[in-house]
């Protein structure tokens, strides 16, 4: 089983699109999707923004279904003006930020 993570419902709506089979399973307030794409088994989730939310999924989600790989899907933060959407981009760094959910003093 291949875990997958979002932040937010425009990130994992592509692969709930994609899931076949589909099943929906709400712990602790999260609803996760179980399924397949392409043959392989996945559990979806949208976990909302912040580091403290994808860590609860993330642990929820080893915790009751057990996945072999998990992968954390979306745009991290990323906005390269090259980027084009549904690009691929592997970082070779990796920094901690705490967010802030402000652009110019306006709330997203």
């Amino acid at each position: 089983m291949i875990g997958i993570i979002c932040a937010m419902d425009k990130e994992l709506k592509s692969f709930e699109n994609s899931l076949n089979n589909c099943c929906v399973h709400e712990i602790m307030g999260f609803k996760f999707f179980t399924g397949n794409i392409n043959q392989k088994e996945v559990v979806l989730v949208k976990s909302g923004i912040g580091k403290v939310s994808a860590g609860i999924v993330v642990l929820l989600m080893i915790e009751h279904f057990k996945p072999e790989l998990v992968i954390n899907s979306g745009i991290a933060g990323g906005y390269h003006n090259s980027l084009k959407p549904l690009d691929i981009v592997v970082g070779n760094k990796i920094g901690c930020y705490d967010i802030d959910m402000e652009l110019d003093g306006t709330p997203f």
